[in-house]
Parts: structure tokens; sequence; C-alpha cells
């Protein structure tokens, strides 16, 4: 009751093609609850808006988002801070599009992914995406799921009087922001400790980062200790948000 809300939106979109299906302009208007008084950040605002481009090549694009204040707790960052729901409303739009059209929701994306020759790539709302595959990640994920061989397992589910479905989407986001200390101790007995400036809050960093000093250092993983959250050993640390970790 007390603390923060992760999301409160509504919002409206709409998307433009040409007759082959090519996505020409993206328009989206949020109505955000931002509570009854601002706390911490708003980056879910900032991001469901700014990455609802998501993968796909569109430079035509309009946003209008506004913030309202109610009598609830503060809106701040919690679990994706705005990335999940730029995903849904463009990855939603996509598939209304792809029936629109007559095509299937696979297609639509391959027809509309930007391009690996075009990287570096700004896309229209200011984000810089170095490189991406979009089109050879999605394929050998349909492969991996056997999506064509989708119709025979839902028939296999009706006979049984169950249904089957399936959907498809894509996501980028921002991770990984600003620095972090990291330290590796090694002693005359061959062990290594791990000092990290993150802190685990269930990701299993323990395990995470011992593997992968095992693997790095040929050093057996019962060896290997690691200690964080302890300010006499840690001399700095910014913690684990943003997919900064072993998210």
């Amino acid at each position: 009751m007390g603390d923060t809300h992760g999301r409160d939106q509504v919002v409206h979109g709409e998307m433009a093609f040409d007759a082959a299906g090519k996505l020409l302009a993206i328009r989206a208007k949020a109505v955000h609850a931002i509570g009854a008084y601002t706390s911490g950040t708003l980056a879910p605002i900032e991001m469901s808006m700014r990455l609802i481009p998501s993968v796909y090549d569109v430079q035509t694009f309009y946003v209008e988002s506004r913030g309202v204040l109610t009598h609830t707790a503060p809106l701040s960052s919690y679990r994706g801070a705005g990335r999940p729901e730029a995903a849904a409303l463009v990855e939603r739009l996509l598939d209304l599009g792809a029936q629109a059209a007559g095509i299937t929701p696979d297609e639509i994306r391959r027809r509309n992914f930007i391009p690996p020759e075009a990287m570096p790539y700004q896309s229209g709302t200011g984000h810089v995406y170095d490189s991406g595959e979009f089109a050879r990640v999605m394929d050998k994920c349909l492969a991996l799921a056997d999506w064509k061989g989708f119709e025979s397992r839902r028939a296999a589910s009706a006979s049984r009087g169950l249904r089957r479905g399936r959907a498809l989407a894509c996501y980028i986001e921002i991770g990984g922001r600003m620095n972090e200390r990291m330290e590796l101790r090694c002693d005359p007995g061959g062990n290594v400790t791990v000092v990290a400036g993150t802190h685990s809050h269930g990701q299993g960093h323990a395990t995470t980062y011992a593997q992968m000093v095992s693997e790095w250092l040929g050093v057996p993983f019962e060896k290997i200790r690691f200690v964080q959250g302890d300010t006499d050993q840690v001399p700095f640390g910014r913690g684990s948000f943003a997919a900064r970790a072993s998210m």
C-alpha cells in the first residue's frame, strides 16, 4: 500500500503501412498516473515512449505523453521500467497490421526489421543501436520453436478438447547503465575471491560469477569464494538494476 507503483498508464497507438506491409509511421498518445507526488525516477514514462520503435525501421514517429497526479503512492521503476509497456504496444499493433494486410505475424516483422547494414542506426526517438541481426535471431527462434509445425500441434490439442495458441514478440532495451567495480583476488593456496560491487537479491550471482571465473581461469568451482555487500572489502558498488549484472 505504501510502496511505489511499477506502472499505471493508458496508451492509444496507431500504425501506418503501405500496400506491401511496410511500416511508415507510428503515433502514440499516453496518459500516466504518477501518484500523489513524484518520487525516485520517472523512467517508466520515458522508456515506455522512447522504446516504441523497437527493432523496426520507422522514422516518422509522434508521441504525446502526459503525467496525471492521483491519490495513490508514486510511480517509480520496477521490473522493466517502461520497456514492457513499449513492447506490448508495438507488438500488438504489428499483429493487427498483419491481420489487416493478410500476412503472417513473422512476415510483417521480417519486412520491417532494421537491416544489419543500417547499423549504427538511430531510432526515431533518439536511441542509437550499434548492431543487430533481428531477422536472423527471429528465424533461429522460429526454428527452435518448430513454428511451421504449430498447426499439427494445435489440431492434436483440439482433438483432446484443448486450445493451443502462440504469439511472437521482439524486444530491445537499454541495459547495463553506468560503471561497476569487480575484483578477483588470488591467494597462494590457489583460491580465488570474487569481490562484487553488484548485489544479488535472487539472481544467483554467487553461482554465475564462480562459473565464469572457473571457465576463464581453470580454477575449480569449489575454490572460488564470493563476497558482496561487505563495505570493509567492497570499496565501491552500484548494486543490481537495469540489467547491469546477472539478470
